[in-house]
């Protein structure tokens, strides 16, 4: 077990504009990264717009995407 704080930041993110969510998105992490935060991001939830833009912005910042998946759907 790891014991970490974690930062939390809300932002509004167009979720139907691909390039709106691929900017601000791409902002977003270089500004943290510039303040030396590692950046891990979980992609199972939101849109399918954001979700693949928010994708492509983590490969290019060398972020790190994961996938979390349910025990079991009700």
């Amino acid at each position: 077990m790891i014991n970490a704080t974690v930062n939390v930041t809300h932002e509004f993110i167009d979720h139907t504009d691909f390039q709106n969510a691929f900017n601000k998105l791409f902002e977003l992490f270089k500004s943290f990264q510039k303040d030396g935060y590692k950046i891990y991001l979980n992609l199972s939830s939101g849109s399918r717009m954001v979700s693949s833009a928010a994708l492509i912005v983590a490969f290019l910042t060398d972020s790190t995407p994961y996938y979390v998946y349910p025990s079991k759907y009700n």
